[in-house]
């Protein structure tokens, strides 16, 4: 059985109010992400505050001790990218159209930079982007895994597609401890990418385990209602995320327990497709998968799913129903 830490717990690398980091900005000409070049950055004087309100992130720089009147404000619709650079330290963010920073600088960029400050690790900044940014792609750092990149004697800090887990989390894993968000999320996306065959893993998505909680958040009582919360979460899917034909949704319960909705087969409930004919492992269905000696009761969770799911391919007035086991 897997017990939880959410976000509202105070577990390692969960999504801060605000990051302090030194900006990088671009020198030079600007590589694309596709070229695999690094590109040449250079810091901005000062260190600066980031936080997100409404749609914006906003940056301004400290003083004194505190915060001055200088600001500038980026779209959070304007982030097509978010890479982790070869030093382990760096977040860099890339913009789908070139942005300016107001009076902070003069020039539009396509990028930025992020240096946390001292005793801010990376693993902090990417939980929160991502908790900020959850339209956004983390590019997979997939080297990442074969070595240390913390060189901290007796630490040692794992990343797989964008999501690090600390030593603190790795203690995690022991025995009746508590497994966080991070420690979900990594395992479940490294379990898809190594056990999955090529031909199922391109048909699979894992969604963040912040997607449920946020999908249900701010007093909706249905899915279709919940679906304005959610709706640009998966952008990066080149068809949207009901072309997948597996979706595994990762649940908290009370901060206690967590157990798997795997939704499948979704677009073929939607479009009410003809089932005679195929296996009844091609119908669609919704499964649950829960370790637990008492489990909690599923029907709230997978109503949530069936509301979202038919609301985002266009229905309205109630969704179809499909199997649940």
């Amino acid at each position: 059985e897997a017990f939880a830490g959410q976000a509202g717990q105070e577990w390692p690398d969960a999504p801060a109010q605000e990051l302090n980091c030194s900006l990088l900005l671009p020198q030079g000409r600007t590589p694309s992400s596709a070229s695999g070049s690094v590109p040449k950055l250079g810091a901005m004087e000062g260190s600066f505050f980031i936080s997100s309100a409404s749609g914006w992130l906003e940056l301004r720089r400290s003083g004194g001790g505190g915060r001055d009147a200088a600001a500038a404000y980026v779209a959070t619709t304007s982030v097509s990218g978010i890479e982790v650079l070869p030093d382990n330290r760096t977040v860099l963010l890339r913009f789908g159209h070139a942005v300016q920073l107001g009076h902070l600088w003069a020039a539009a960029i396509a990028m930025l930079g992020l240096l946390p400050a001292t005793g801010v690790g990376v693993g902090a900044v990417l939980a929160t982007l991502r908790f900020w940014l959850p339209h956004v792609a983390v590019t997979p750092n997939k080297l990442a895994l074969a070595r240390p990149v913390v060189n901290t004697p007796g630490f040692m800090t794992l990343r797989w597609d964008g999501i690090e887990l600390t030593s603190r989390d790795i203690d995690l894993l022991g025995e009746e401890r508590c497994l966080n968000d991070s420690v979900m999320d990594f395992f479940l996306k490294l379990v898809v990418e190594v056990l999955a065959p090529p031909e199922l893993r391109e048909q699979m998505h894992v969604t963040s385990t912040f997607f449920f909680q946020k999908l249900t958040s701010c007093g909706v009582e249905s899915g279709e209602e919940g679906w304005q919360n959610v709706r640009k979460w998966h952008g990066n899917l080149k068809d949207g995320l009901l072309s997948q034909d597996y979706i595994i949704v990762p649940i908290n319960e009370q901060n206690i327990h967590w157990w798997l909705l795997v939704v499948c087969f979704p677009r073929r409930a939607l479009e009410q497709t003809p089932l005679d004919g195929l296996p009844s492992g091609c119908h669609p269905r919704i499964v649950c998968l829960d370790s637990g000696q008492e489990p909690p009761p599923k029907a709230r969770a997978t109503s949530f799913l069936r509301g979202y799911l038919w609301r985002g391919g266009g229905g309205r007035g109630g969704a179809p129903e499909c199997g649940t086991s």
